[in-house]
């Protein structure tokens, strides 16, 4: 796997370049951005003037661009103050202890490409090696309806959390 560095500017608005408390949860995305880009995404953050980002972005083709660095803090969960969720509990801002991963997709309601779920499997392996032990969606750290697909497929994304070995909350 091959990830091209794309990373926000330090101690701006969207990367603090504040180090992960801890190795707990890998949170994946939809971009809601239909046939967009990993780098159309990351310089929509690069140019925003309010809070969020991600650590990568995996295209439609399976390309894959790194905002933030995987040991730092990227402000994706959008929780503060102690988050549980089902058998999960952190002590403070979800962020500050977990991964996010966007992806990039065709249609609002159109899941993913093969390309984007390879990519995405090989990601997983990784961070799963690095010692991330649950695999969640955005939706289940707050409420919206962020991953659209794996919200609406939670049988692919239990899969997807055995496949690698992640607990699921």
């Amino acid at each position: 796997m091959i990830i091209k560095e794309n990373l926000l500017p330090e101690k701006s608005l969207n990367r603090p370049c504040h180090k992960l408390r801890s190795k707990t949860a890998v949170v994946i995305h939809y971009v809601g951005n239909p046939n967009t880009s990993p780098s159309a995404n990351i310089n929509f953050w690069r140019n925003r003037k309010d809070y969020g980002s991600a650590h990568v972005v995996i295209g439609i083709d399976g390309s894959i661009e790194q905002a933030i660095p995987f040991d730092e803090v990227a402000y994706h969960a959008g929780t503060s103050g102690v988050t549980k969720i089902g058998s999960l509990t952190t002590p403070n801002n979800f962020n500050d202890h977990s991964v996010g991963i966007e992806l990039c997709h065709v249609a609002w309601t159109s899941g993913y490409s093969k390309e984007t779920l390879e990519t995405l499997d090989e990601v997983l392996r990784e961070l799963k090696q690095q010692g991330f032990e649950y695999l969640l969606i955005h939706g289940e750290v707050t409420g919206k309806a962020c991953d659209y697909w794996f919200r609406n497929n939670r049988d692919e994304l239990d899969l997807l959390a055995v496949r690698h070995g992640y607990k699921r909350p």
